[in-house]
């Protein structure tokens, strides 16, 4: 009889090639992450890959949090499933002290609903244009910079926020679900600006809650069009905070 080793229950192969999502060079001695998070849905095990290679067992379909100290280069998930990556619905990467940077990229997550990396020190947000299923995003407090994720694609999103970073761009549309937003205080241009406000006037949205804040340090002002936007969104009952 031939057994699928991802389907052994507490078997684990380090040798299957699971991608990291999480990736940073080598922290300073004694760091650690703590409240590190993950909802799946499974009936088998899944584990935290730590970068030193060491692993934590979460053999519960909860949300569970973790301790690691020496953090080396990296995390992966692992799970014992014929689904694998798909089974993760949620990801918290709790905070790292001293603050871990790098790169995070969620793409092989299809099924992922909410995630979450505050107040760290990451570079670089990939993998979410396609995740058709996410909920929330929260990049708080990092030092993401260049263009902020593109959310077209992102159907059912309700909130995003991504405050206290160093995004300078931002095109494409947001969906009519998307009623809170937050990019204060980044490096937006006036064009990205002026962009984010006409993708919320296209989103058409008119009802509950309706939060829209490209103010703080950093950010341009709206200009020409913008301004118009920034009105007609008034208008209809947005809170809407502009430099």
């Amino acid at each position: 009889m031939v057994f699928n080793r991802e389907s052994l229950i507490g078997i684990y192969d380090s040798s299957l090639p699971y991608p990291s999502f999480w990736t940073f060079s080598l922290p300073a001695s004694g760091n650690t992450l703590s409240n590190f998070s993950i909802g799946y849905t499974s009936s088998k095990n899944v584990r935290v890959l730590w970068g030193d290679g060491t692993n934590d067992s979460l053999a519960t379909q909860v949300v569970t949090s973790h301790n690691y100290t020496n953090i080396k280069t990296g995390l992966t998930l692992v799970p014992f499933d014929v689904n694998r990556d798909n089974i993760f619905t949620k990801i918290v990467c709790g905070i790292s002290s001293p603050a871990l940077s790098g790169t995070v990229n969620i793409a092989p997550y299809s099924n992922l609903t909410f995630f979450s990396n505050t107040n760290n020190n990451i570079t670089g947000f990939t993998g979410s244009q396609n995740l058709s299923g996410l909920l929330e995003i929260y990049l708080n407090n990092n030092s993401l910079s260049g263009n902020m994720p593109t959310l077209t694609n992102n159907n059912v999103l309700s909130r995003f926020e991504a405050y206290n970073n160093k995004y300078i761009n931002f095109s494409g549309n947001v969906s009519n679900t998307l009623d809170t937003f937050r990019a204060d205080s980044n490096l937006l241009t006036t064009t990205a600006v002026n962009n984010i406000l006409a993708a919320f006037v296209s989103a058409s949205r008119t009802t509950g809650n309706r939060v829209l804040n490209l103010g703080g340090s950093n950010n341009a002002a709206p200009t020409g069009q913008g301004l118009t936007d920034k009105s007609s969104l008034l208008g209809v009952g947005w809170t809407v905070t502009t430099n």
